[in-house]
């Protein structure tokens, strides 16, 4: 058998959330496990999609994406990059970035991906849990360094102050940042892209398949400086953004889609609180969270899953891959489908941690 890389050992197999890999007979469950918009795209953005060519090759730079984004966000178009989700363009940066004697850093718990790229481009991994030992850290040459605002799978955001010191830390250590922003509509006072404009030790990723329900077209930006981009690109497979994302993404520019996902996403933040209230008043250990998705304690996060699903016909995500093998967590959905979860885990009550435990 032909001997893999090396640093393919260190490889543990991805793990994500989604109902579409179970086994088909398990494939029509009602799924808590996707952080996504359970109201579905817009329907300008689903036209876009059934209208676009698809017998040509697309724009390879996605120009007409990246002017409609530029536009919604006010920034050059130069300073954006459109790719098949964050993590295609996760994976370019450490391509461009990272290599067998480079190191980069990541905020724990966070996104598996951050670390797989990372793996994948050869690179050693440090994992901290707080902005100043990543700070503390940077000193040691690190190359990169991986945060998200708001995290997953907990759901907090990251203080504007806290970022801003964490980015200085960076220009003066020459390491490149990473700020995934995937969440950001989904909070309270989102801080928009890019946070920290102009910076060019900074990349912000910006998903648009979570509050535009489009994980199956995969559609994300990157900002950062032209420069850097440059380098990005160079590391990216051709044609990473069909003709269908880049129709969709142009479309979700729009002010009807727009519209819809900034209504859809705060009846699910509302849904959301509404679902914690209610796990609280039944004794079932549950965190606060600034997104529609939190954590809920149980004995054994696998099991819960696999009772959830076995008897329930509910998906959720076993956070045992974020290194939290008590937690599961849950995106909210619509209000009778979180009555059903209500009840799934009220039915299951031995499996969960009260909140005295």
């Amino acid at each position: 058998m032909p001997t893999p890389a090396s640093h393919m050992a260190r490889l543990a197999p991805a793990v994500h959330g989604g109902r579409a890999a179970l086994p088909d007979e398990q494939a029509a469950v009602l799924d808590f496990s996707v952080c996504l918009n359970a109201y579905g795209p817009s329907s300008v953005v689903r036209e876009a999609m059934t209208t676009c060519a698809v017998d040509e090759y697309p724009d390879p730079t996605a120009r007409a994406a990246r002017r409609a984004a530029a536009g919604c966000w006010r920034c050059d178009a130069d300073w954006l990059m459109m790719g098949a989700g964050s993590a295609e363009l996760l994976h370019a940066i450490c391509r461009a970035y990272l290599a067998p004697e480079r190191r980069a850093v990541v905020l724990r718990p966070c996104f598996g991906e951050y670390e797989r790229a990372a793996i994948l481009a050869g690179a050693s991994v440090h994992g901290v849990h707080d902005v100043a030992a990543m700070v503390e850290c940077l000193a040691y040459d690190v190359h990169v360094a991986f945060v998200a605002t708001p995290d997953s799978p907990c759901g907090r955001s990251m203080p504007r102050d806290a970022l801003e010191r964490l980015a200085n830390a960076c220009v003066a250590h020459d390491v490149l940042l990473v700020v995934d922003q995937a969440y950001d509509a989904f909070t309270p006072t989102p801080l928009g892209t890019p946070i920290l404009p102009d910076r060019a030790h900074v990349v912000h990723l910006r998903s648009m398949t979570k509050e535009h329900a489009l994980a199956g077209v995969r559609v994300a930006f990157a900002h950062g400086h032209p420069e850097v981009l440059a380098q990005i690109e160079a590391a990216r497979v051709p044609w990473a953004s069909s003709q269908l994302a880049q129709a969709a993404a142009k479309a979700l520019f729009t002010p009807e889609a727009r519209d819809h996902a900034r209504e859809t996403v705060q009846r699910l933040r509302a849904e959301s609180l509404q679902l914690e209230l209610a796990l609280r008043r039944q004794g079932i250990a549950v965190s606060s969270s600034d997104t529609h998705y939190r954590l809920i304690g149980c004995r054994s996060a696998a099991d819960a899953r696999a009772v959830l699903l076995r008897h329930e016909r509910m998906l959720v995500r076993d956070c045992s891959s974020f290194g939290l093998p008590r937690h599961i967590r849950v995106a909210a959905r619509r209000p009778h489908e979180n009555a059903r979860l209500l009840r799934a885990i009220a039915a299951q009550a031995t499996h969960f941690q009260t909140g005295h435990d």
